[in-house]
């Protein structure tokens, strides 16, 4: 932070019930009103219009707590100031919000204090130290006098014990005796204690070991840092939960925000899906930053905040889920965050209907970028279905991620497309440059023969055993029954033609990489990416202002 630049942050807390559904004011006698006490205001939240606010009857107002933060960095110091504020202005005016003169006490912030745990956490290394979690925890072992003064006599009775059947610490004591000759002569004793002689100094040899059935026990420094991590959060875990638990003894509340850093850091994909019900477990709110799309994928949809580059900032965003039914959640659910959570990440999000698009697009784009795709961050989405669109495009609307379109040209897949549009009330100016519909009422198989590649096709059909070379095909099916009865015609060129095209549709999802591979190796450069493919990554190049190798 340069220095004399403020970095200010603020809060806002509401009540809320066992649901989590906010509620428009504290409960009466809760123990959050004495915290909060003055602090505590009533008006109607995202209101930057006092004097109305004043004059109205009360109907929308609620009752919240509004904290602000100042951080400000001179000589080399941080100076930082807590107020309430007055009121919750919306964003584009929050910084104008009116600050209150009560002062904000500590007890008002220990109540609900942010605990934060980066991605570098070991609890190896956190044994050691006071001011950590496990030193926190196990500080005061909570041992009655009485059982200190057994474990003291215990603890002494076994420390002479080893002494004496220790060869080698009776030899050292002796040696050490000599440091009477130096200081104190004739009143010095030495003695070496193998265990703590006083039961709070136990925690200072405390350590973990591990052990799973089949094994022997293993102290955790020679596990390895995905154990280690994982236990450091457990061990949060055991501290939120027994800090609470002492909390509501005395009649008091503790509602800790866990803001943690990567929980997926080294560990592997199915302990990192494991890992999301062991966070839904730590007593308070959770803030949880990951970059893993295992993670991501346990979490509820209306629960995901994305942020994403804006200029010289960052914007959040989130999914607006009521705008959408449950097969669409669904949809969501199962087929992105369950298999494709990459989506989520994306730079840009391609999406079209079928197994042809999905397998040949990724090939054309990274002939076209000289690089993967994965380098650029783009993620290829087939929806399955010309009516299966909106879910995919409420997410990447609600989330900022810039989308695309490639969409087959028969009428029904058109239609669907722009009844989606007009459900998220997307005009034809923003989503013409991101649409890219195949012409002529052609799907893809169809709109590639179109765009003369036959011989391509029939020069990679002819390397395959399945639907095999094109002669082959016509010999084998001509004249026999298709679908619905239909009687197979490929005489004659255009007969050619309509063979080549059912042994395509007949092995899509086989065909189509070794097919685009084929196109990509023309040697002529108008011809080594079909025209409207071509056209969408040119859109996508100038939006992103991305550069081709």
């Amino acid at each position: 932070m340069p220095p004399g630049r403020e970095v200010v942050i603020d809060v806002l807390i509401r009540p809320v019930n066992q649901d989590g559904i906010p509620l428009a004011e504290f409960p009466g006698g809760s123990f959050w009103i004495n915290v909060f006490g003055n602090g505590i205001v009533q008006d109607v939240l995202g209101n930057d219009n006092k004097e109305e606010s004043d004059e109205d009857d009360g109907d929308d107002s609620v009752e919240f707590v509004a904290l602000r933060t100042i951080l400000v960095l001179e000589a080399g110091e941080v100076t930082r100031r807590r107020v309430y504020l007055k009121e919750w202005r919306p964003f584009d005016t929050w910084l104008e919000a009116e600050e209150s003169n009560n002062r904000v006490r500590s007890k008002s912030i220990e109540s609900f204090a942010i605990q934060y745990i980066d991605a570098k956490r070991d609890l190896d290394d956190e044994l050691d130290r006071q001011t950590s979690f496990w030193g926190r925890l196990t500080a005061d072992l909570g041992i009655e006098d009485e059982a200190v003064s057994e474990l003291a006599t215990s603890l002494a009775a076994m420390n002479e014990t080893i002494r004496k059947k220790s060869n080698v610490l009776d030899f050292v004591s002796g040696h050490l005796r000599s440091i009477d000759s130096v200081i104190n002569p004739g009143r010095t004793d030495v003695s070496i204690s193998a265990v703590p002689l006083q039961v709070r100094d136990l925690t200072k040899s405390l350590s973990v070991s591990v052990k799973s059935e089949s094994d022997q026990s293993f102290p955790l420094a020679k596990h390895g840092v995905g154990t280690r991590s994982f236990s450091s959060l457990l061990v949060f875990r055991a501290f939120a939960t027994w800090k609470q638990q002492l909390a509501l003894d005395r009649g008091d509340k503790f509602h800790p925000v866990l803001a943690l850093e990567e929980p997926e850091a080294h560990l592997h994909p199915q302990a990192q899906r494991a890992l999301h019900g062991q966070m839904m477990s730590i007593p308070g709110q959770r803030i949880v930053s990951t970059h893993s799309p295992y993670f991501a994928s346990q979490v509820d949809l209306a629960d995901i905040r994305h942020f994403h580059p804006t200029g010289d900032g960052a914007s959040v965003s989130s999914l607006e889920t009521a705008s959408l039914g449950e097969e669409d959640l669904r949809k969501l659910k199962v087929e992105i965050l369950a298999n494709r959570g990459d989506f989520l990440f994306a730079r840009a999000v391609i999406l079209f209907e079928g197994k042809t698009e999905e397998q040949a697009l990724p090939i054309f784009a990274e002939h076209y970028f000289g690089r993967s795709i994965h380098e650029h961050g783009f993620c290829f989405v087939g929806v399955g279905g010309d009516r299966s669109y909106l879910p995919f495009l409420r997410l990447a609307l609600d989330l900022g991620i810039p989308w695309y379109v490639f969409a087959d040209g028969e009428d029904s897949a058109l239609n669907a497309l722009n009844s989606n549009f007009q459900a998220l009330g997307l005009s034809q100016n923003e989503t013409s440059p991101r649409l890219k519909a195949i012409p002529n009422k052609m799907n893809f198989e169809e709109y590639l023969i179109d765009c003369g590649y036959q011989n391509e096709i029939e020069a990679v059909l002819s390397r395959t055993t399945n639907p095999g070379p094109i002669d082959q095909y016509i010999a084998s099916l001509n004249g026999t029954p298709g679908k619905k009865g239909r009687i197979r015609d490929y005489n004659g060129e255009l007969g050619r033609t309509r063979a080549v095209l059912d042994a395509m549709k007949s092995s899509k999802a086989s065909l189509a990489p070794l097919l685009a591979q084929e196109i990509t190796q023309v040697s002529d450069p108008n011809r080594c990416l079909p025209p409207l493919v071509r056209n969408l990554f040119d859109q996508i190049k100038t939006d992103l202002r991305l550069h081709t190798a």
